[in-house]
């Protein structure tokens, strides 16, 4: 088989992005539908069922991000360190 990038290559950071960018619209139906139950059986209200969601989302984001965030510098180290060694 032939593969694009070997084991230990990194992407491009261009192809990073899109790819963060597919999962993103991959997981938020998910996250939607998976809150709208989980507050529907918590909260009776509309507006506590929103307050939810929004709480929900934030900590999603917040994750996403320090993985996202975890994986620019990885990415950046990759590149950066072998030109000082």
């Amino acid at each position: 088989m032939v593969f694009k990038h070997q084991l230990d290559e990194w992407p491009p950071f261009a192809e990073l992005v899109l790819l963060g960018l597919q999962w993103l619209a991959i997981s938020i139906p998910g996250i939607i539908i998976a809150g709208k139950v989980v507050s529907a059986l918590h909260y009776d209200s509309l507006a506590s069922q929103i307050v939810y969601l929004q709480k929900l989302f934030f900590m999603v984001s917040v994750t996403l991000f320090d993985r996202c965030s975890c994986g620019v510098i990885a990415y950046l180290l990759s590149w950066v360190l072998p030109r000082f060694s």
